[in-house]
């Protein structure tokens, strides 16, 4: 438990989706590890360039 992880966010997940990370939340009573839960929130710039505009348009297009 505790330092760095990856985890794996499956394409079209949504913001404030619960994500369950096994095996690395708080020690347990009988010596195992609980389970870590995280809620997505994903920061989308306030004032994107004219680049991530084009970006997130053609994302737009692609996924209706």
């Amino acid at each position: 438990t505790g330092g760095k992880g990856k985890v794996a966010i499956p394409a079209g997940t949504q913001t404030d989706t619960k994500v369950r990370i096994k095996g690395q939340g708080l020690p347990k009573a009988d010596g195992g590890t609980g389970d870590l839960f995280a809620r997505l929130k994903p920061d989308v710039p306030k004032h994107p360039s004219a680049d991530e505009r084009v970006f997130y348009e053609h994302l737009r297009k692609l996924y209706p």
